[in-house]
């Protein structure tokens, strides 16, 4: 397993709590990759959050996503 210890001094890593939406809103593409856990099934409107994630990636940026999509129990 992979311990902070074990990341690089010069990587760039944050976590943030707020609204998804508003927080990352004017981070055009800033990011290198987005990894969200048990995250996607939180928006009230999935699509925005697909939308955001691509405008913040890089060119040639990976979006990892764990968890279930679980829309169709809503």
């Amino acid at each position: 397993a992979l311990a902070m210890q074990d990341v690089p001094v010069d990587s760039d890593f944050s976590m943030t709590s707020g609204d998804f939406m508003e927080v990352y809103a004017s981070n055009t593409g800033m990011w290198d990759a987005v990894v969200t856990c048990f995250f996607v099934d939180t928006a009230n409107n999935v699509l925005e959050y697909i939308d955001l994630i691509e405008n913040i990636l890089t060119a040639g940026g990976i979006w990892i996503n764990y968890g279930p999509l679980l829309f169709h129990y809503r």
